[in-house]
């Protein structure tokens, strides 16, 4: 564990406390669920597509739960997630991207 990795300590706390909702699909999700699956899209990004400390995740996506698990997995292997605004014209979102150079780029 991270020495930052508060949802990690948050399921120690309180695991069965619900932490998300996702209005859309009406799924909830506890600490320990939320913990379980950010733990898992680290491990895929580390194993699958190789990133490390430093490296950079662009996503492109709008509010969804999938990104909130982007955003706790980036922070549990030390890699830097890159939000995009969805709202952005293409050639900024183009002028960004080459910018923060990304060792990987999400789009939801």
């Amino acid at each position: 564990m991270y020495f930052n990795d508060w949802l990690t300590k948050r399921e120690q706390l309180t695991p069965d406390k619900e932490a998300i909702i996702d209005v859309a699909s009406g799924k909830r999700l506890d600490y320990a669920s939320l913990n379980q699956r950010a733990n898992n899209l680290a491990s895929v990004l580390q194993q699958k597509y190789k990133l490390s400390a430093g490296d950079r995740v662009c996503v492109l996506a709008k509010n969804c739960l999938e990104t909130v698990d982007l955003f706790f997995a980036c922070g549990k292997i030390r890699v830097i997630l890159v939000p995009l605004n969805f709202r952005l014209p293409g050639p900024a979102i183009k002028e960004l991207v080459e910018n923060c150079e990304p060792s990987l780029f999400a789009l939801r």
